[in-house]
């Protein structure tokens, strides 16, 4: 009998720490008025719709090289051209030429820098090999485990594929020896 009692007594304690959990979770759910909500959609977005995300990371690599808003607003036509990819009416709309393009076009192209900055903070681990080992090395401090990505990796072309496969051998090879020396995180190393 008192084994039955200490069950149902474990479980109810059980079941309250996993309310306590989802509340937590719940109250630091972002809301619509925050960053980190649209970051949160547009993510999901991505995920979900493969021709809509390819374009957008071809988009987000050749945003650099755009200089003014009317290139940026340009190449958002082209790349989400309704033909290809299905997005609001409102977002072809937003990007197509006529009346009111040069009010556009400024917003357009400071949410595009703005939200293409805040993705890559997000996402991108470091610009150079040392910047890339200070972030994994914080991030095996920290227990978390990782996946690491060239940018840009569409491959439009031979030239591109074969400049995308050195940057990758290029990362394995500093990579490696100093990996080497990592001790384990069991955790992340044996899961």
């Amino acid at each position: 009998m008192n084994r039955r009692r200490d069950i149902r007594a474990f479980n109810k304690r059980v079941r309250a720490i996993g309310l306590d959990m989802f509340a937590h979770a719940e109250a630091a759910r972002p809301r619509r008025w925050q960053t980190a909500w649209w970051t949160e959609q547009l993510t999901r977005a991505l995920d979900h719709k493969e021709r809509l995300r390819g374009r957008a990371f071809q988009f987000v690599d050749c945003l650099p090289a755009l200089k003014t808003d009317c290139d940026i607003r340009r190449h958002l036509a082209e790349y989400f051209d309704p033909s290809e990819v299905r997005l609001p009416r409102i977002v072809h709309a937003a990007v197509a030429p006529g009346i009111g393009q040069a009010f556009r076009e400024r917003i357009i192209g400071a949410a595009a820098r703005s939200g293409a900055t805040h993705m890559a903070g997000r996402f991108i681990t470091g610009y150079d090999i040392p910047s890339v080992i200070k972030t994994l090395e914080q991030l095996r401090r920290d227990h978390m485990a990782f996946t690491l990505d060239v940018l840009g990796e569409s491959t439009t072309s031979f030239v591109r594929a074969d400049a995308y496969a050195s940057a990758y051998h290029t990362l394995i090879n500093h990579l490696t020896p100093i990996a080497s020396t990592w001790s384990e995180r069991r955790i992340i190393d044996r899961d």
